[in-house]
């Protein structure tokens, strides 16, 4: 009996190692899985760091953060974002915040005020100001084209 309870707590954990060890593999993958956005980058530690940004795009994050996470100085970030995107991190963040918006526009029957939630954006004039400052028009004014556009084509 003794042995028997022995060899399946063993098992067992064998078992649970196993899978502990292909799921670590897996979010390995999809973490640095190479995407349209980074499969250009030659900076393993700036993919990171994209990555990072990528899965953390409906949060409020900022260069602290990024310098933490990623034991990097401010001012290598500031140069590895520069140099490869014309950029700083934090515009580089805000713009892809603003590409995950359009993206709800489009795809999800979401109103203003809750992208710029879901966003984590402090209000929704601010992120009306962003959003005019990337894109050259208002939420509303995209939106509403989107939806000009979607009705014209059914």
């Amino acid at each position: 009996m003794y042995a028997q309870q022995m060899i399946l707590l063993n098992l067992e954990l064998f078992l649970l190692t196993l899978r502990r060890e292909r799921e670590e593999k897996a979010d390995d993958s999809k973490r640095f899985e190479l995407t349209e956005e980074t499969a250009h980058l030659k900076s393993s530690r700036l993919i990171q760091v994209v990555h990072y940004m990528q899965e953390h795009v409906q949060e409020q994050i900022d260069m602290n953060t990024l310098c933490d996470v990623f034991y990097m100085s401010r001012s290598t970030l500031q140069h590895l974002f520069h140099k490869e995107f014309g950029c700083g991190p934090m515009e580089y963040f805000s713009r892809m915040k603003i590409r995950r918006a359009r993206e709800m526009m489009r795809e999800e029957n979401c109103n203003i005020t809750e992208i710029a939630a879901r966003l984590s954006y402090g209000s929704v004039q601010y992120f009306s100001r962003q959003f005019k400052k990337e894109m050259g028009m208002s939420p509303m004014e995209y939106l509403s084209s989107v939806k000009g556009i979607t009705q014209a084509l059914r």
